[in-house]
Order: C-alpha cells, then structure tokens, then sequence
C-alpha cells in the first residue's frame, strides 16, 4: 500500500483482547490474550493489511468521485 497512517496514541479498557491461538511443539493449541495496547493496534493493522491485499483483485479499479464544488473527478486505483 502507498499511504501509511501513524497511530499515536491507543488505549483499552476493559477485558483483555483475543488475538487468536498458537500452536504448541506438542500440536496443541493455546490462546493467546493481550492488554498491551502496541501487540493489539499492530493485530489489527495486520489483519486490516491482509484483508486488503486479499480483496485487492476484486476491488473497483476506476472510481468517479465528486468534489466539494460538484465537479466529477475519476480516480484510479
């Protein structure tokens, strides 16, 4: 992706978040859990990421925007 957004500041409250399972040597899997507001912006960052470039080949390539003044504009992707 060519634009990046910077998060400067992420709090939560509350239950820890769920941020999905980890297998084990033994091939069992666990939960893992997480209050640390970096670990839980950085899942969703990746999850929004892969979901992305997941759609990315279905997505609309040519879009007609319009601008505040009315005028129409065509934005490729």
């Amino acid at each position: 992706m060519s634009q990046q957004v910077k998060i400067t500041r992420a709090r939560l409250h509350g239950s820890p978040v769920h941020l999905g399972d980890v297998t084990a040597p033994d091939g069992r899997g666990r939960p893992v859990w997480s209050t640390d507001p970096d670990e839980v912006v950085g899942w969703l960052c990746d999850g929004f990421r892969f979901r992305f470039n997941q759609r990315r080949s279905t997505r609309c390539r040519y879009l007609t925007c319009e601008d505040r003044n009315g005028a129409q504009h065509l934005r490729i992707d």
